[in-house]
């Protein structure tokens, strides 16, 4: 009797899309005020589906360099070895493969995502608390009129 593999899905996979994403932060300054940023330059990938949340995860990496808090001398700051030492750990990196929660069906659904958090060399493990805003297929006579 021959033994036959069960059919292997491909996980569907997403990239993020910079014009609609943001990884922004604010952090409080000598307790009296609130600086706030963000990083221009982010890469992720997202993958999984309804039906298979075990399969879902994220790989993200954000530019170090990238950088702005509206403050140039600033953001040089923030660059340098007394922060994130760009020159020698230019990216920090998010993995996880891990969502807790119900798999989101409508908007407003929140879920959980667990992953390692990489700064300079620090691995710390992270939950982000999420929401689930939707989704949209894009029509595709769109690709053909963009330019």
């Amino acid at each position: 009797m021959a033994a036959s593999a069960a059919p292997q899905v491909g996980v569907p996979t997403w990239q993020l899309d910079p014009a609609h994403s943001a990884v922004e932060f604010s952090v409080k300054h000598m307790m009296m005020t609130t600086v706030r940023g963000r990083f221009k330059s982010v890469h992720a990938t997202l993958r999984g589906d309804r039906d298979h949340p075990e399969q879902a995860g994220v790989d993200a990496r954000i530019e170090v360099g990238s950088i702005d808090t509206g403050v140039a001398d600033r953001d040089a700051h923030l660059r340098g070895p007394d922060f994130f030492d760009a020159e020698n750990h230019p990216e920090i990196t998010f993995d996880s493969d891990l969502i807790v929660g119900s798999a989101p069906k409508q908007e407003g659904d929140r879920f959980q995502i667990v992953g390692a958090l990489v700064i300079r060399d620090t691995n710390m493990d992270i939950t982000l608390d999420c929401e689930y805003l939707g989704s949209r297929r894009d029509r595709p006579d769109r690709a053909r009129r963009a330019h």
